[in-house]
């Protein structure tokens, strides 16, 4: 199979995974009972994240037959974390939350455009859990996901696009992750975000970094929820 054809799957696979996470399971307490608890967001959440990360390794381990944990945490960019690099890289970062708040600022309140996001609907309490353990589960989820996508997007696909497009594989990158969150997310709104995570790991060759902030975002997205559905005072 040509290389091209196995990111083709893979990317299905991804796009596959956030419509079932985004549409199909936060309205399947419609077919079971409010508290069939296995159709709460958090533990489908931490399946189809684990399920990433093991369809990633696979692909990494057919692309190169590693035989060692030195040779893999080389190849998905887990390099040696550099404080100096960090410093930069969190400057970089926090020029991205800048921007995203001025982009969110002046396409909704001056230029009147919808910044809602398409899972502000589909998040309710009922399809959270009938519990906070529930809740707990999916906080885990939601952190889990934002390390794995880290390690897919930037670990394993983003070497592959630099290897046959160069140095503007970020461009790619940002772009395919960004069509992904289309289901859950407004694309205008993480638009930002989704050039920006790859920018990082291309220029430091390092995705702890980006793992770092894509943490950072995604709690504060989880505790914005969880905090309009009423569960944080």
């Amino acid at each position: 199979m040509k290389k091209w054809h196995e990111d083709l799957i893979s990317l299905g696979v991804v796009l596959f995974f956030s419509f079932l996470a985004s549409y199909v399971l936060p309205y399947a307490h419609h077919l079971f009972d409010d508290s069939y608890w296995l159709f709460s967001l958090g533990l489908p959440t931490i399946f189809f994240s684990l399920l990433l990360f093991i369809l990633c390794i696979a692909l990494i381990q057919k692309e190169q037959k590693w035989n060692n944990k030195g040779n893999l945490i080389r190849r998905i960019g887990l390099s040696n974390f550099s404080i100096k690099d960090f410093c930069v890289a969190s400057g970089i970062f926090l020029l991205l939350v800048v921007l995203t708040i001025l982009v969110n600022f002046f396409l909704e309140k001056l230029g009147g455009i919808s910044m809602k996001n398409a899972a502000d609907n589909a998040i309710t309490i009922k399809n959270l859990g009938p519990n906070k353990y529930s809740v707990y589960l999916y906080i885990s989820g939601v952190l889990l996901t934002a390390i794995i996508e880290e390690v897919f997007w930037r670990g394993y696909l983003l070497p592959r696009q630099k290897k046959r497009i160069g140095d503007k594989a970020w461009i790619l990158n940002g772009l395919l992750w960004g069509l992904s969150h289309l289901f859950a997310y407004n694309p205008l709104k993480i638009a930002v975000f989704a050039f920006g995570y790859p920018f990082i790991a291309h220029k430091f060759n390092n995705i702890w970094y980006t793992i770092i902030f894509h943490l950072i975002i995604n709690g504060y997205v989880s505790f914005l929820f969880l905090r309009n559905l009423g569960y944080l005072s």
